[in-house]
């Protein structure tokens, strides 16, 4: 079973209610690593096959740096 690693901006409410319809979908087909909603989570150690972005650019964004960062100290 795939791994999947969310990563929610729950501050814009579209972002927390779509978070709350989609677990369960998402968990029948994947397991759930970790649901990240404050961006403090060292993207470095993600043992995940795939990370989800719910939010906006600016949340996509910061996820890229946040990867980066840990692949290049």
């Amino acid at each position: 079973m795939k791994r999947v690693f969310i990563v929610a901006n729950v501050s814009k409410p579209a972002v927390g209610r779509a978070l709350e319809q989609w677990k369960p979908w998402i968990a029948q087909r994947a397991k759930i690593v970790t649901i990240e909603t404050d961006g403090e989570y060292n993207l470095s150690r993600v043992e995940a096959d795939l990370i989800l972005v719910l939010g906006g650019d600016g949340t996509l964004l910061s996820v890229a740096r946040r990867l980066q960062a840990g692949r290049f100290p």
